[in-house]
């Protein structure tokens, strides 16, 4: 499906957004999770350190940026001599920060301003939602280039000395004060809607204060969609506000929402082969492939203790060819089966591994896939032929989508589409389709 007109000035206007956000702006620390699209040269962190870094850096004064699909949780706030602002994508679970949502292109760059601006007078970290409609008119070809050279973070008890409740309250009212004025007028109706473009919404929240939007909306009762429930329950118990909530028809919403994989992760293909194992274990610290797939995480070395005194049973290990221990590798037992991401070159032979080329043939023994999570190639974005996509007119479940888990792939008027924005042409979705629809 070619982009018209319109999208491409989209495509055109985010990326310049963007851009122009971040020349102003000069973020010397910028962290990106693997699954966000917005390319950058950014620091490699498991997620679970990643808001400590972050917040130790924008502690000592280095503004840092952070591009999650969803926040975490906070274990901590600590006080802050630099902006520090994350850009997400799904509605929070949990409200600990100042955060706003924004669901049109037009004031895109004045509320990030905004956002920064409350985050260096509150001394807190900011949270900025992207809706849909605006996240998945990231153009792939945009790129945040940084030089981390001069970044040495240190997680230390003076930068992460937790901030006292009285200023933390104190900093909540003054973001409070900030973001109000700015949000002047309360036009919120009885459908309520973050990622439908055409409802109303919160503009922002603050902990701990309600504010006047939130005083709107109490005691009414809401039409909002499934993915936003569990969002509108947890915000009725947080600010202390009665809701009676009414979930709409999902096919009145322009995109669906749920757990994302990176496009053409390599767990995808490889799934054919340890969906037939009882007991499937990687090295790989993926939180949705964890809960997707139900894989369990250890290390090389554990994996092999385990199996060698343990576990008898058939098992299978995913891992980072660079992690490898070639020794205990050579030595696997006819019940222990070995897959070797691609994220290097082999610094020595290992034996009875054969490599890949043809990513949907895969052996039925030990074997080296061709690319890894961090190494995924790009090529040429996909389109559909309408005609030919049938699934959804003949009331069946997409597989294309069901099955790659990609966030290229969302319905639309009840038809399939493919964001070129996010495709990177990896054919994983073509090789489901079972009308031959995708080319």
């Amino acid at each position: 499906m070619q982009l018209n007109e319109e999208r491409k000035e989209n495509l055109l206007s985010i990326d310049h957004i963007f851009k122009t956000y971040l020349d102003s702006n000069k973020y010397d620390f910028i962290y990106r999770e693997k699954l966000f699209p917005l390319k950058s040269s950014s620091i490699s962190l498991n997620k679970s350190d990643a808001l400590d870094i972050l917040q130790s850096t924008a502690s000592v004064g280095l503004k840092s940026l952070a591009l999650f699909h969803k926040i975490p949780r906070f274990q901590k706030l600590v006080r802050l001599r630099a902006p520090l602002i994350i850009i997400t994508r799904l509605l929070p679970e949990y409200f600990e920060i100042p955060t706003l949502f924004i669901k049109e292109l037009d004031n895109l760059l004045e509320l990030l301003n905004l956002a920064e601006k409350v985050s260096i007078e509150t001394n807190l970290p900011v949270n900025v939602v992207l809706s849909p409609n605006i996240f998945n008119n990231i153009s792939r070809n945009h790129k945040i280039e940084r030089d981390h050279s001069v970044i040495k973070p240190y997680l230390t008890n003076e930068t992460m000395k937790p901030i006292e409740e009285d200023l933390l309250h104190e900093q909540f009212q003054l973001a409070e004060a900030l973001l109000s004025n700015y949000f002047k007028e309360t036009n919120i109706s009885n459908v309520i809607s973050f990622y439908n473009p055409e409802k109303f919404f919160i503009p922002y929240l603050v902990p701990n204060i309600k504010n006047k939007f939130i005083e709107s909306i109490s005691n009414k009762e809401l039409n909002i969609y499934k993915d936003e429930l569990k969002f509108f329950k947890q915000l009725a118990y947080n600010y202390n506000i009665s809701l009676k909530l009414n979930i709409k028809n999902d096919d009145e919403i322009d995109f669906e929402t749920k757990d994302y994989l990176c496009p053409g992760c390599p767990f995808i293909p490889l799934k054919k082969i340890f969906e037939k194992y009882q007991l499937v274990f990687t090295n790989i610290n993926c939180e949705r492939i964890k809960s997707i797939f139900n894989i369990k995480n250890i290390s090389f070395s554990e994996y092999f203790g385990l199996t060698f005194e343990k576990i008898q049973v058939d098992t299978i290990f995913i891992g980072n060819l660079s992690d490898a221990h070639i020794q205990l590798i050579n030595q696997t037992r006819p019940h222990q089966r070995v897959v070797l991401l691609a994220d290097s070159e082999p610094t020595c032979s290992i034996a009875n591994f054969q490599t890949v080329k043809n990513l949907f043939k895969l052996p039925n023994k030990n074997f080296i896939f061709p690319y890894s999570c961090e190494n995924i190639p790009q090529k040429k974005s996909l389109t559909i032929k309408e005609k030919k996509c049938k699934c959804i007119f003949k009331n069946e479940n997409p597989k294309c989508i069901e099955s790659t888990f990609c966030p290229a792939l969302f319905i639309i008027n009840k038809k399939i589409s493919i964001n070129t924005s996010l495709c990177i042409g990896c054919n994983f979705c073509k090789e489901f389709c079972p009308y031959g629809a995708i080319k």
